[in-house]
């Protein structure tokens, strides 16, 4: 298997530095990302039961549907610590985006299932040290549990399908570049905004000062 990318571990590493004082010092954080974590695994369980409904193995079926009730039993536990924060439930029948795209080939959800539970299982291995709460860090314990066999089934399930490791490791690179990429774009929007601003404004500024001659003369003349 692979190691992550730069980018996923600029994103652990500052999960490892941030999250101690933000879940320690406010509940509602804590709250709102249990909340959150409950999203994520019920979105996980979705995806995997939507490709089962098509594939025709029945072992993958089966593997896909035991995937599918892990991650709504994470998603269960993760929203009753949330609401033992007394913050309300997330709301589960938000509209979801398939990383599956509906093509009879399904390698690229299959790289893109094995990164992102690798993924989470990372992250949740960090938050678990980070919480100081010790019946969620027994909860974040237990399901890493569950993520670190999602990892290598994803993993064996991609090989099987493509047919090599070494293919299947290029795939995961190449998908894992344009997660990246968009991970990147999206934490660089607020900068390109401001960025943007800044350039009309110096326009503006520019214009004003060029003209400005002009209008004290017309300003003296009138």
């Amino acid at each position: 298997m692979q190691k992550n990318s730069v980018v996923q571990r600029l994103r652990e590493q500052a999960i490892t530095w941030i999250t101690p004082i933000f879940w320690r010092n406010s509940d509602r954080r804590l709250a709102l990302a249990l909340n959150n974590f409950s999203r994520v695994e019920y979105d996980s369980g979705w995806q995997a039961l939507r490709v089962m409904s098509v594939r025709n193995d029945p072992e993958h079926q089966a593997e896909l549907l035991l995937t599918a009730l892990e991650e709504f039993h994470h998603s269960a536990l993760f929203r009753r610590l949330a609401e033992k924060q007394k913050l309300q439930a997330p709301n589960l029948t938000v509209q979801r985006q398939s990383i599956w795209d509906e093509t009879p080939e399904i390698d690229h959800f299959l790289a893109a299932q094995f990164i992102g539970e690798t993924s989470v299982h990372n992250e949740f291995m960090i938050y678990e040290k980070a919480t100081g709460n010790c019946e969620i860090s027994s909860t974040f314990r237990d399901i890493c549990l569950d993520e670190a066999k999602h990892v290598k089934d994803a993993y064996t399930n991609l090989v099987v399908n493509i047919g090599s490791e070494d293919k299947a490791r290029r795939l995961i690179r190449q998908v894992r570049r344009g997660h990246d990429w968009r991970a990147l774009s999206k934490a660089l929007e607020p900068i390109g905004a401001t960025v943007s601003n800044l350039l009309v404004l110096l326009v503006y500024f520019g214009i004003g000062l060029f003209l400005w001659p002009f209008a004290r003369h017309r300003l003296q003349r009138s």
